[in-house]
């Protein structure tokens, strides 16, 4: 969608609008519905386009990651925490500190200071929604919680087991150096399939037993013959 990607790119200060508006005025039901439902509809456009960024021409040649492997780590130790909560906000601390300072402003002091409670909407927004997705797609060959590091955080995959007495091995696991003698004949399997079509080519085929047809049908014996009644019933 070109067009929502457009809105999603250069639209996200309104649904930030929406949110003070929200916070500062917003005294009743009809104000909230008045307020929530263009606010709902503009967060969703704008966090669709912060999970498709690499789908966006204006965003993808900014989103190069850094080439520099300490470089790289840097940047991930700075942000581990904001790839933390773009994996997985219900276990971000910093998420559930917003909540909670929105909460208490908004119900402290009689609703006094529910103004206030705009700043942690906002930063909110602009963290989670916006930051969070533009640092994980950048780190994301780095991240801790990839599927490529096994998404297990800083968990590293166990090397696969190789070992002649391992009976570890996932079950249909092929190791060519592994074959009986009986198996080979004492010949020398080879591990590439080059190797394998030249043996093949090279190897001649088992010379197929020869039947005598006569013998065949002597020992078959006479074959009945079905006579066919064709006039029926005399």
């Amino acid at each position: 969608m070109p067009g929502g990607m457009t809105l999603g790119h250069y639209g996200w200060p309104v649904p930030v609008a929406l949110a003070v508006g929200l916070r500062c005025t917003a005294h009743s039901l009809a104000d909230v519905v008045a307020w929530g439902l263009p606010l709902a509809g503009a967060t969703v456009v704008v966090a669709a386009h912060s999970n498709l960024l690499l789908s966006c021409g204006r965003c993808r040649p900014r989103l190069t990651p850094p080439t520099d492997s300490g470089d790289v780590e840097a940047q991930v130790a700075r942000y581990r925490w904001l790839l933390h909560a773009v994996h997985a906000p219900w276990r971000s601390l910093a998420v559930w500190a917003l909540a909670g300072a929105d909460l208490g402003l908004t119900f402290v002091a009689g609703g006094q200071l529910q103004p206030v409670s705009a700043v942690p909407v906002v930063a909110f927004f602009l963290l989670f929604v916006l930051a969070g997705p533009w640092v994980h797609t950048r780190l994301q060959t780095a991240c801790p919680w990839c599927d490529h590091r096994g998404g297990g955080g800083d968990d590293e995959l166990a090397p696969l087991p190789v070992g002649p007495d391992d009976d570890r091995r996932p079950a249909g696991a092929l190791v060519v150096d592994q074959v009986p003698a009986a198996v080979t004949d004492g010949r020398q399997i080879p591990d590439d399939l080059e190797g394998l079509l030249a043996r093949w080519a090279t190897t001649s085929p088992a010379a197929e037993p020869q039947i005598d047809p006569a013998r065949s049908t002597r020992a078959a014996g006479p074959v009945p013959v079905q006579r066919r009644n064709g006039g029926g019933a005399r």
